[in-house]
């Protein structure tokens, strides 16, 4: 069993991108608008700009945070 210190990365469909903030991104997700800090977004992030709807990167302890999981 491997240890899980929650840094792995997870993919989130059908996200929207409502509005960039100076360090966060504010995106849409099963009715709630989340904010996303920018230093967060992994690789393969589709959610880059105002009105993009995609798969959203984060780290795992992030997605669950936001209650996203």
């Amino acid at each position: 069993m491997g240890y899980d210190d929650g840094n792995e990365m997870v993919e989130i469909d059908d996200v929207l991108f409502i509005r960039d903030l100076y360090r966060s991104i504010v995106v849409q997700y099963e009715g709630e608008e989340i904010i996303i800090p920018k230093s967060q977004l992994g690789y393969g992030n589709e959610v880059k700009a105002k009105g993009n709807k995609g798969t959203l990167v984060i780290p795992r302890w992030l997605a669950e945070d936001r209650d996203m999981l």
